[in-house]
């Protein structure tokens, strides 16, 4: 059986909403299948393009395998069954947890530090300097990182975009929202941590806002059209470096 056959099945279950795992599964199990119905028709005689044929017709057609396949709700994926938690809610609460858990554990690290040896932290360079891509990090790479994990998931999925471009709104301003200060401690100077998520009606912070905003937009969205583009080729590449010799 050719290894493209199944090609524009794998396409339709995925965007019936069949989980990716499942999906190499049922077509692996369906070309497990129609390997030994083309060799029963091999040995009843019949030619390898007709037993090829035949094979194929008694697997079943292709709307016959899909609809039995969407019958079973336990294969869609979890976006497929709830587009609204996993694409719209999920990832600006990951975002938050993220960054929340982050900077949680930076203040730890530097409370022990500073309890443990205080010059610790005001001589060496690489505590300064963690903690400033750190700020990085939850300030720009982390809205960045969710934006990318739900785009790949969507694509991956076949997903429509409705919910997933409301969780990439979301994230996305959750992200410009962000704010995150460091004042390091000097000689008869305290430092400080501040972080939060703020809205501010001054010009500059809205200017500030809209660029980080639109920014992250344009990354995300440029990866989703890339991606969604070379999905199905991507696809085939993978099956037939996974066809045997």
């Amino acid at each position: 059986m050719p290894e493209n056959g199944f090609a524009s099945l794998k396409e339709r279950l995925l965007r019936g909403g069949i989980a990716p795992k499942q999906v190499e599964r049922l077509l692996l199990e369906l070309k497990t299948h129609a390997a030994a119905l083309l060799d029963e028709e091999i040995a009843r005689g019949q030619t390898v393009e007709v037993a090829q044929a035949v094979a194929r017709n008694r697997l079943g057609s292709d709307d016959e395998i899909v609809r039995k396949a969407l019958e079973q709700s336990a294969l869609k994926s979890w976006g497929a069954r709830w587009p609204f938690v996993v694409c719209a809610l999920l990832p600006p609460v990951g975002l938050l947890a993220l960054s929340a858990g982050t900077i949680g554990a930076l203040v730890s690290v530097l409370a022990v530090g500073k309890h443990l040896n205080h010059a610790w932290l005001q001589d060496g360079a690489w505590p300064y300097e963690a903690t400033m891509l750190i700020a990085w990090l939850v300030l720009y790479g982390f809205p960045v990182l969710c934006s990318l994990l739900l785009v790949r998931y969507t694509v991956t999925r076949r997903l429509g975009l409705a919910w997933p471009l409301i969780g990439l709104l979301l994230t996305t301003a959750l992200g410009a929202w962000t704010t995150f200060t460091v004042a390091w401690p000097q000689a008869g100077a305290r430092g400080h941590l501040s972080a939060g998520v703020g809205f501010s009606t001054d010009w500059a912070a809205l200017m500030r806002f809209g660029l980080r905003w639109v920014t992250t937009l344009v990354v995300a969205f440029g990866l989703y059209v890339f991606m969604r583009r070379g999905a199905p080729a991507a696809d085939r590449t993978r099956d037939a470096m996974r066809a045997p010799k």
